[in-house]
């Protein structure tokens, strides 16, 4: 007898007799012996098969003429019923968790924003599992209803859910069935996984002021222009560009495959920057300047699911300063006719520094498309202070191409759940 039902697959089986003790009788039937159980004579085989004998249970030697009694018994499943399993995050082992190592804290809470269920199953035709899930949210309420699901796939939520240690905040129900009472799927009871993952992205903070309007993004001028780390969590670097002689570029365009979504109030973002040197320039090394925002030449708007891409066209905006005020670093940057500063737009028609520089501090640089809207920077001499009428003055070179360059593509989000995904990017220095 079985604990479980053994599932057998098209093939021949055998089953064996054997003793550790020589004082046990296996009664067998021979072609044309007497049968012990009627007294008549057998004369032929009652099913197909092949008897074994062995005189050490190692080497075995066919014996055709002998078979064996036996009775098989299968189980019947039942068609019309469909049986019910539900797991909770304490059927599952908790191990190879991020951040911790030993032993787990009873009171682990644990964020995700995918999950991916894992179980080993039979599931052939003609039986069916299907499967449903319940999950918890920040507030640690759990869902009323049912949540249809699949095994072995990542299943994206649509905010930030939780599992509480101690808790039922994970729920997972199979509902099995079969329409053949032959077979029936099964279940490994010992072997329940999932897998929980949390994306690294954060929101925009209050700090942060918009390149142009609300269906672009959110700028992280004062934030990620800087040479340092930054803000933003999800951020792509490429490596430094060197390009070849005679090829000193004086613009950049960026171009994006990617899928941007928004969800009632929830929003995600994507920003483009770009950092460049001319061969000339020897003010700074490369990777002590600063990130050059651009903005979208056009919005594409926000995309309709995770997969439908749609194109991101980034240039330089048109003028970007960047002032050591007091030590503070800021920034003052203008989109499509509209001056960015200190959080706030200020409309122009012609940039003034005056406008916008106050008298006490000094400009470090200055990037602007000139009349050829072409890519022009400058920096000033630290220490001598801007009054309005002496900006040529200050000037310490002015670089009108550049020869390296690098560009970083920043992800943010309100949400964790609704990440942007970039499936291409493509940067091009123009000349």
């Amino acid at each position: 007898m079985f604990e479980h039902p053994v599932y057998l697959a098209k093939g021949e089986y055998a089953f064996v007799v054997q003793s550790n003790s020589d004082e046990y009788e296996c009664y067998i039937a021979e072609m044309g012996g007497t049968s012990l159980r009627n007294g008549d004579t057998i004369s032929e085989q009652p099913y197909a098969g092949v008897m074994f004998k062995s005189q050490n249970a190692s080497d075995w030697t066919a014996s055709q003429e002998s078979d064996i009694a036996f009775k098989l018994w299968r189980a019947s499943f039942d068609t019309t019923h469909t049986g019910e399993v539900v797991f909770d995050q304490n059927d599952v082992e908790m191990k190879n968790i991020s951040g911790f190592s030993g032993t787990v804290p009873s009171d682990l809470k644990l964020k995700f924003n995918t999950v991916n269920f894992q179980s080993d199953v039979l599931n052939t035709t003609p039986t069916n599992i299907v499967w449903y899930q319940k999950t918890m949210d920040t507030s640690e309420a759990l869902a009323t209803d049912w949540t249809e699901t699949k095994l072995g796939t990542d299943i994206d939520m649509k905010d930030t859910r939780i599992v509480k240690r101690g808790t039922e905040s994970l729920k997972l129900k199979a509902m099995l069935s079969t329409t053949d009472n032959f077979v029936s799927p099964v279940i490994d009871l010992t072997d329940q996984r999932v897998i929980l993952v949390e994306n690294i992205i954060n929101a925009p903070s209050s700090e942060d002021v918009l390149l142009s309007n609300d269906n672009i993004s959110k700028s992280m001028a004062f934030k990620e222009y800087s040479n340092e780390d930054g803000f933003a969590q999800a951020k792509y670097i490429s490596r430094s560009i060197i390009l070849d002689e005679g090829m000193d570029a004086n613009d950049m365009r960026v171009t994006l495959q990617a899928s941007r979504r928004r969800l009632n109030d929830s929003k995600s973002y994507i920003d483009a920057y770009m950092k460049i040197q001319s061969s000339t320039d020897s003010n700074k090394d490369f990777t002590e300047r600063y990130w050059y925002p651009m903005v979208l030449a056009q919005d594409p708007g926000y995309s309709s699911g995770m997969t439908d891409y749609k194109k991101y066209d980034y240039k330089p905006v048109k003028n970007f300063w960047v002032i050591d005020d007091g030590g503070t670093v800021v920034t003052y940057h203008t989109g499509d006719g509209v001056l960015w500063g200190a959080g706030f737009p200020i409309d122009y028609n012609e940039v003034d520094a005056s406008t916008f520089i106050d008298t006490n501090t000094t400009p470090i640089e200055h990037y602007y498309y000139d009349e050829n809207e072409e890519v022009v920077y400058y920096t000033y001499f630290s220490g001598d202070q801007f009054n309005g009428s002496n900006l040529e003055a200050l000037k310490v070179a002015t670089y009108d191409d550049f020869k390296q360059y690098a560009i970083k593509i920043v992800m943010m989000s309100t949400n964790k759940s609704l990440v942007p995904i970039i499936k291409e990017a493509k940067a091009i220095a123009l000349t």
